[in-house]
C-alpha cells in the first residue's frame, strides 16, 4: 500500500507536457485589450436621479365641533366635491357657526377679541386687508383695536353671519399688566435715545406703539370675538375640497371628521439616502419628467423620512400642469456645474505615483506615454484636468 501511494504522489509531482493541440489553444488565446476612454472638453454636470409621485403640498381633515349655545353639532353648510374655497371664505358650518378659511397666515391659537396682540392679529389684519375689510392705513399693526373690531364684524357680515360675542370683560389685571407693558417700553425708549442708536430708538419707540395702543384697545370692553374654532389657516391662498364625509343637516359628533381639504398648489414627493442627499439643498433647479411632460421644478424643503429613518424625504415645487395627485415622474437634480467648459478625463485614469503626482496614460497607435496633470473639479465621475492633453485623445482606464 506504502509503495502505491508513493507511486501516486510521484506522478503528480512529474512535469506535465501538452499535447500539440494543447499548446496551439494557449497560443490563440488574445492578449487583454486596453480599455480607454476619450479626453473631452465641455462643462461638467453631476446629476442625482430619483423617483418621484405629484401630490398636494398639503392634506387636511376638517373635524366637527361644537358650537357655544348649540344643543348638538349638526352640518348646515357644506361645499361641493372639487369646489375651490379661496382666503376669506367660509369652509364649511355647524350649527349656523361658520369655519372661515384665512388662507396662509399664523393658525389662531387663542380667541381674538380687543385688546389682545401679537403675530396671529397681524396675520388676520392682513387677510382682512387682502379682502377689503381693513385700510392697509389702519393704525393698528399687530394690535387688535376698534378699527380691527370693526373690519372683523365687517367680515363675517359678508359672508353672511353674526360675529361670535365676546369671550369676556376685560379685567382690572388685563389693565395693569397692559399699562406695565407701557412703562418699560418708555424706560427702554428713553435708554435707547440716551445711547444715540438710531436702530435700537426706532424698535422702543414701535414697542411703545404697540403697547400704548393695547391700552386704548383695553379702555372699552371689546364687543365680539374671532374664536380659534371658527379658523382655519393652511400655506395657500386657495384650497380644494377633495372629500365630503357628511350631508347637510346630519347631527355630527363633535370631533369627527367631516371635510377632507387640499392645497391647490402641487408638489413632487421624493427620498434618497443620507449619503446622496448631502449636496441636495433647497432653492437647487429640478427637471421634473413624466407621461404628461417635462417641467421645471425647485427643490423646496427636505427632512427626515418618518417612514424610513436611512432616508431623507424631499419636496419640489412646480406649476403642475396637467400632472395629478398620484402620478409618477423622474425628477434630475443638477447638483453641480462647472459653468465654463473645462478638459476631463473619468476619474479611473487618473493615477498617481509615490511622488503623490497624478498622471494619466495616452494610449495612441499601440503606444502608451505618461502624461502628468493638475487635477481640478470632480463631477458626474468625470474629473477636470489640466496638462498637455488635446480632446479626442484616447487615455487609459483599464487592461493592461
Amino acid at each position: 500500500m506504502g509503495l502505491i501511494a508513493g507511486l501516486g504522489i510521484a506522478w503528480l509531482l512529474l512535469p506535465r507536457f501538452l499535447t500539440p493541440g494543447e499548446a496551439e489553444d494557449l497560443r490563440s488565446v488574445p492578449e487583454p485589450e486596453p480599455i480607454t476612454a476619450e479626453v473631452e472638453e465641455g462643462i461638467l454636470r453631476e446629476v442625482i436621479q430619483l423617483e418621484g409621485v405629484v401630490g398636494p403640498e398639503v392634506e387636511v381633515s376638517v373635524e366637527a365641533w361644537q358650537p357655544v349655545g348649540a344643543a348638538r353639532p349638526v352640518l348646515t353648510f357644506s361645499p361641493a366635491i372639487g369646489s375651490m374655497v379661496e382666503a376669506g371664505q367660509v369652509i364649511v358650518a355647524v350649527s349656523g357657526r361658520p369655519l372661515i378659511f384665512l388662507g396662509p397666515v399664523p393658525n389662531l391659537y387663542r380667541d381674538l377679541f380687543r385688546g389682545l396682540a401679537g403675530p396671529d392679529v397681524a396675520g388676520l389684519q392682513q387677510l382682512m386687508i387682502e379682502t377689503g375689510h381693513l385700510e392697509s392705513d389702519h393704525g393698528e399693526d399687530g394690535v387688535f383695536g376698534e378699527v380691527t373690531e370693526d373690519g372683523v364684524e365687517a367680515l363675517y357680515e359678508s359672508l353672511g353671519y353674526q360675529p361670535a360675542p365676546s369671550p369676556k370683560e376685560v379685567t382690572e389685571e388685563q389693565m395693569l399688566v397692559a399699562q406695565n407693558t407701557v412703562d418699560q417700553a418708555q424706560q427702554s425708549l428713553r435708554a435707547a435715545r440716551q445711547s444715540g442708536d438710531r436702530t435700537s430708538t426706532n424698535i422702543a419707540a414701535r414697542s411703545l406703539a404697540i403697547a400704548s395702543a393695547q391700552v386704548d384697545a383695553l379702555s372699552e370692553s371689546p364687543r365680539l370675538a374671532l374664536p380659534a374654532a371658527e379658523t382655519l389657516a393652511l400655506p395657500n391662498d386657495r384650497i380644494v375640497v377633495a372629500g365630503s364625509r357628511e350631508s347637510v343637516g346630519s347631527v355630527v359628533e363633535a370631533g369627527g371628521p367631516l371635510l377632507d381639504l387640499r392645497t391647490e398648489n402641487m408638489v413632487v414627493n421624493a427620498s434618497t439616502s443620507r449619503l446622496r442627499s448631502v449636496d441636495l439643498v433647497t432653492g437647487l433647479v429640478a427637471v421634473i419628467t413624466g407621461a404628461k411632460g417635462t417641467l421645471e421644478a425647485h427643490l423646496v424643503w427636505t427632512g427626515s423620512d418618518l417612514d424610513d429613518p436611512s432616508q431623507v424625504a424631499l419636496k419640489l415645487g412646480f406649476d403642475a400642469g396637467s400632472y395629478l395627485p398620484g402620478d409618477r415622474v423622474i425628477i434630475e437634480i443638477e447638483t453641480g456645474t462647472t459653468v465654463e467648459p473645462v478638459v476631463s478625463v473619468p476619474v479611473s485614469a487618473v493615477r498617481t505615483d509615490g511622488d503623490g503626482e497624478s498622471y494619466v496614460t495616452v494610449v495612441s497607435d499601440e503606444q502608451r506615454r505618461r502624461v502628468s496633470v493638475s487635477l481640478g473639479v470632480t463631477l458626474g465621475g468625470r474629473t477636470a484636468v489640466r496638462g498637455a492633453l488635446t480632446p479626442g485623445q484616447l487615455v487609459l482606464v483599464g487592461g493592461r
